[in-house]
Parts: structure tokens; sequence; C-alpha cells
């Protein structure tokens, strides 16, 4: 009727504060939980509804006066659907009306879609698995049909098949009895009977491992001695029966002096004597293996006195000339140093042959006395 004035409508761009905000959405109740599509559609509705008052506000000229609209002449967005130009926020609200149910319209669509492809997955698998099932069963049938075969194959005729005979059941057998416990007393005689074996073979070991540290001990004394070339006698000490004299295979043979020229014979005598103490220490408890052993050392050591009692003689002999006395073939065994058969110097022949008249010499200053050793071991002697 005016043309749209905003004298009559009271949209004045001059005075906003009489302008009326138009409802542009719907407002729901406090308990309502906004969606991301409730948001997306109320911001569009504001963002056109900017748009809208600043096309308003372009419409007017600078004294209020309305322009001509061009919105008016196009044709509406709407046909059939008569807006009142003051109650654009009827408008509006239909408008977002409009947009919603288009935007559930399409997430019905959606949803439909996403159920219709869902059933035909469910179909599928069930199709798929009707046809394994199907498939099972045919195998199965298959294997029942060529077991039935086989076994009409092997089975006999009626007229061969053998009729057992009734026969009277076997014995069943007799579990073994079973073994009575021990008594106390045979457990306490088992136990020691056991101690015993035991201790006896910690003896044993024992034992044996004292015959090897005496058997390389006499071997490396024996390997390392050397007789000197040269001997010195004492002619004024008494002298004591020998292993000779016993024998009957010589005469006496004055003591050695204790002096540097013999250190190496009272060594040696001295050493063989403590190892002949040493095997008299070793107890066989009766096993015959350490009582042979031990026997057999005692008599390497005893040969070894006796060669070097021999060396003696023969050093006395060759030093005094008179009554000198042969090597004995057991003597090669004995080296003898560079010099041999010389005399001792200090004494002449004269007074020794003498002396030796005079007394009865023997070849060292510690009395021994040749005995029949026992078979645990033998009786520690010295010279």
């Amino acid at each position: 009727m005016f043309n749209g004035s905003p004298f009559f409508t009271g949209d004045t761009p001059l005075y906003p504060s009489n302008r009326r905000t138009p409802q542009t959405f719907f407002r729901p109740p406090y308990n309502y939980y906004d969606t991301e599509d409730d948001a997306y559609m109320r911001a569009l509705a504001a963002h056109e509804q900017r748009e809208r008052e600043a096309a308003t506000r372009s419409a007017y000229g600078p004294f209020g006066f309305a322009l001509p609209n061009p919105v008016e002449e196009e044709e509406e967005e709407d046909e059939g659907v008569y807006i009142p130009r003051g109650r654009r926020g009827n408008y509006d609200d239909a408008l977002f009306a409009r947009r919603r149910a288009e935007h559930e319209r399409q997430l019905r669509e959606s949803a439909h879609h996403r159920h219709l492809v869902e059933q035909r997955r469910l179909a599928e698998e069930e199709r798929l698995a009707r046809s394994q099932q199907h498939q099972h069963a045919a195998h199965l049938r298959a294997q029942q049909l060529h077991a039935e075969q086989m076994r009409k194959r092997k089975s006999p005729s009626p007229a061969s098949i053998p009729v057992p005979l009734p026969t009277r059941p076997a014995a069943r057998a007799q579990p073994p009895p079973r073994p009575t416990p021990p008594t106390l007393e045979q457990t306490e005689a088992a136990a020691n009977t056991i101690q015993a074996a035991y201790r006896a073979h910690q003896q044993r070991t024992r034992a044996h491992a004292s015959l090897d540290a005496i058997s390389r001990k006499v071997t490396s004394l024996l390997s390392s001695f050397q007789m000197p070339p040269t001997l010195d006698f004492d002619l004024s000490a008494p002298s004591a029966p020998s292993f000779a004299e016993e024998d009957g295979e010589g005469e006496t043979v004055p003591k050695l002096l204790y002096n540097a020229q013999n250190t190496p014979v009272h060594a040696q005598e001295h050493a063989l004597t403590q190892l002949l103490q040493k095997l008299d220490g070793v107890e066989s408890n009766g096993d015959l293996g350490v009582r042979g052993r031990r026997k057999g050392l005692v008599g390497k050591i005893e040969r070894a006195l006796r060669e070097m009692e021999g060396a003696i003689r023969a050093a006395w002999g060759r030093q005094h000339g008179a009554g000198a006395v042969p090597l004995e073939p057991e003597m090669g065994g004995l080296p003898a140093g560079p010099g041999a058969g010389k005399r001792t110097g200090g004494d002449d022949a004269g007074p020794r042959r003498a002396h030796h008249g005079a007394h009865h010499p023997h070849h060292s200053g510690h009395q021994h006395r040749r005995g029949k050793h026992h078979a645990d071991g033998p009786r520690p002697f010295g010279f």
C-alpha cells in the first residue's frame, strides 16, 4: 500500500532500536541436546538474516526514502506461497523448517541405504555358509559311501566264516609278590657296609697318592745323583757292619767324614732313608695293590742304597790300593765323577793301611741292620 515505506512498517534504519528482531529459528527447550546439523542450520539462517538486513538498509536513500526494490520485481523463490511483507520472521521459520525437513530426509535415505547394504552383506554371508555346509555334507556322504564299499569288499562270505569253539578261560596271571620292606637291622647293616666301603675307597685313594709322590721323589733322586770322584774316610772311628759284611761279600769300610767332599753322599743316603720311613707310614689295610706297590718301592730304594754302598767300597779300594774291592755289576747305575781312583789328600797310604788292619771300619757313621721287612712295609734304617 505504501510501497514498503519504513515510516509505516517500523523498519526505519535511522532508528534501529524501533526495529523488531525476527525469530529466525525454533528455540528448543532447556533439556534439548543440539546436534551438529541443528547448529549448521542455525548458523545458515543467521547468515541469511544478516544478508537480508544489509539489503534492506541499502534499499533506502540518505533521507529515508525507499528506492525501487529489484527483488520485488523478481519471481519469488517459492511460487504459490503468500508471504506478507511485514512478517519476514514467519518466512524464515518456514524456510528453516523446509531445509531441516530436506536434511532429515537425506539422513533417512542414507540410513536406509546403509541398512540395505548390511542386509545384502548378511545375505551373502548366509549363502556362503549354506554352500560350505552343503559341500561338507557331500564330502561326508562320499567318505561314508567309500568306507561302505571297502567294508563290503573285505567282509568274507558267510560260508567261509569260521565258527569259534568255546574254550576254557585262561588262568589269570598272578601279579609278582611285593618285596617286603627291610627291617631296621638290615638298613643299619647296609649303611655300615656302604660306609666301610667308602672309607676303604678313601684310604686306598690316599695310599696310592702317597705312593705316587714317593715314587716320583725316588726317581728324581736317582736321576740327579752323581757320585763324587773322591771320598774322605774317618779312619779313627769304629766301623759298623754293612750289607756286604752281613752277606759275607767283603770286609768293612771306614765311615765317611762329614765334610763338603762327602755332602752329596750323605744327602742322598738321608733322603732315601726318609723315603723308607714315609713308606712305613703308608697303610695298605689289606689291599693287595697298595701292598705290592709299596713292596716294589722298598726294593727299589734298598737296591739304590746297596749300589751306593758298593760305590763307597770301590772308592775305598781305589784310594787305598791294598785290598781293593772290584766294582760290582749292580754299581753300573751310579755315575762317578772325573778323577775317580785318586787318593784323598792329607793322609798317606801307610797309616791308612795300618789303621785298616787295626780297626773294623764301615762306610758310614749311622749304623743299620739288614732285616726282613714284613708284608706291610720295611723297617726304617739309616747309615
